[in-house]
């Protein structure tokens, strides 16, 4: 299981963590904002919304989180585009953690991960909420 060690929470400063195992540094936000003003953040930081596209990275970065900051929901990368969920990177979903009955589609096409069970929600884009920056790496 990938746990941050205490010498790689923040190891240059900025507030990005890195778990080593994963090759995964980011950064979590307690303030809420839109999916798009999250994104321009994150941009601002060399950075991008969370890409959690394998199930060791969504359930490394749900426990640490929540292991730090308690149950709670986070906005990832993942938007729906033309019939089909993208990352920020461009790539289609293929591994996915959609809670049950989920997605529900009509105007939701925006995705926050929900902690407490490392679980996927749909939601309309100009909902506010937490977020997760990732870097490509912290070294």
């Amino acid at each position: 299981m990938d746990r941050a060690r205490p010498e790689a929470e923040d190891p240059f400063g900025d507030g990005f963590v890195l778990l080593e195992n994963s090759q995964l540094c980011f950064k979590v936000f307690e303030e809420v904002k839109t999916p798009y003003e999250a994104r321009n953040t994150c941009n601002r930081l060399g950075a991008k919304l969370i890409v959690v596209d394998t199930e060791e990275k969504n359930t490394a970065v749900s426990e640490y989180v929540k292991s730090k900051l308690g149950s709670n929901t986070f906005l990832i990368g993942l938007t729906h585009k033309q019939n089909r969920f993208v990352w920020e990177n461009g790539n289609e979903a293929t591994v996915t953690h959609w809670d049950s009955g989920l997605p529900r589609g009509a105007n939701r096409d925006c995705v926050v991960l929900y902690t407490h069970n490392a679980l996927w929600y749909d939601f309309v884009c100009s909902f506010r909420f937490r977020y997760i920056c990732e870097k490509q790496l912290c070294t």
